[in-house]
């Protein structure tokens, strides 16, 4: 995947990476589209899904299942979620 802001080291690392690899595995149309437009060969691009989209399908019914708000004192809708990451450098 492209967030075509070339100021973020992770872009950098994306496209240097791309460039040295035989093979490209995407999760969707979209970034086989945007491999294309940056004039990577057809026969290195390989669509083989979302990992995080399977990771949540095969993991809901088992999570729909869980007692963890009960577990952590949380009612259903009553509670907001977060995820923080290191700026980069």
């Amino acid at each position: 995947m492209r967030s075509y802001d070339r100021s973020m080291p992770e872009e950098i690392n994306r496209l240097r990476t791309d460039a040295i690899s035989d093979y490209l595995f995407t999760p969707s149309p979209d970034a086989d589209e945007n491999l294309r437009k940056e004039g990577i060969a057809e026969g290195k691009i390989f669509l083989v899904g979302n990992v995080m989209v399977d990771s949540l399908l095969y993991n809901k019914e088992m999570a729909t299942k869980s007692n963890i708000l009960s577990q952590l004192g949380l009612k259903k809708g009553n509670y907001a979620v977060l995820t923080c990451t290191a700026p980069a450098m």
